[in-house]
């Protein structure tokens, strides 16, 4: 299997659906409905147990056990250690990450040209695998509806999260930017409504609150879009919008670079879907800048 520090050629779900469809012609009724299970509930159905994951389907554990070879594995332990290498590089600290640079050697370039070469080329490559169909519904959900779109980051990603809300904010009404004090969350989504928009970023090391977040939409009925660096993201199996960016890092932290590159993108689409409605709300957000005097000149 890949590894992820190999520039995430391919990623994990991807080449778990690829064993899959190398191995359709093996497989009966019932282990398509394992398939099925694995590929929709990844990567947490992968985490559980072949017991597990007979209850949940009504099938024999032995049909479960008997599945993983089909496809490739020797069994579900070693399909479960083969995804658990690439879930703990996404995982790791800035410590753990700092042990790994130290064994590094030095290629004789300056970490400054490491850094921008390494930025230009996560960029290329989050936006060779954005699809125009991932941007149009992206665009859909947030100019198309009269609805609230809430935005959230946590930690480092609070940063990104913010960027995006402000933005948005003056482009659009009904922008809610969820703060990372989780003892005000409660109160922040208690009016959330069906096809209300939650955007959540998603980066390694991934913060529980995320998920719980995406479960309370997904069951009001609302959609869904995860910016995140994997689709080992936990939040990432409720997303009905999945856009996916590379962070790799020179140093012990990960680059966001392309994440902001991919911002201001979705947000150039947005501005010309919404057209007219984006100059009056600036008309009548410099009046206030006035009458605040938020600016100089």
């Amino acid at each position: 299997m890949y590894n992820l520090n190999n520039n995430l050629q391919m990623d994990p779900k991807k080449q778990f659906t690829t064993r899959i469809m190398q191995n359709q012609s093996s497989l009966s009724p019932t282990d398509q409905k394992i398939a099925d299970y694995l590929v929709h509930s990844y990567p947490s159905g992968l985490l559980e147990t072949a017991s597990e994951i007979s209850k949940k389907l009504d099938v024999s554990i032995s049909t479960v056990t008997r599945f993983f070879p089909k496809i490739g594995f020797k069994s579900i332990r070693e399909a479960q250690k083969d995804f658990k290498k690439d879930f703990d590089y996404l995982k790791n600290s800035p410590l753990d990450r700092y042990h790994h640079e130290e064994e590094k050697s030095d290629e004789g370039n300056t970490l400054f040209d490491k850094t921008k070469d390494l930025d230009i080329s996560n960029i290329q490559q989050t936006f060779q695998g954005i699809s125009d169909a991932d941007i149009k519904m992206f665009v859909d959900l947030i100019c198309k509806n009269n609805n609230t779109v809430y935005i959230v980051g946590e930690r480092k990603m609070f940063g990104l999260s913010l960027y995006m809300s402000v933005q948005l904010n003056t482009l659009r009404s009904k922008v809610v930017h969820i703060k990372t004090d989780q003892s005000l969350i409660a109160d922040t989504i208690v009016n959330v409504q069906p096809n209300d928009v939650l955007i959540v970023f998603d980066f390694r090391r991934y913060v529980k609150v995320n998920q719980r977040l995406t479960d309370v939409f997904k069951k009001i009925g609302g959609k869904i879009i995860v910016i995140a660096d994997s689709p080992i993201s936990p939040s990432a199996k409720s997303a009905d919008v999945l856009l996916l960016v590379k962070t790799k890092g020179v140093s012990i932290f990960d680059s966001y670079t392309a994440v902001y590159f991919l911002i201001n993108s979705l947000l150039a689409e947005v501005i010309q879907c919404c057209g007219d409605k984006v100059k009056q709300k600036y008309e009548k957000l410099e009046e206030y800048y006035k009458q605040f005097d938020i600016f100089y000149g």
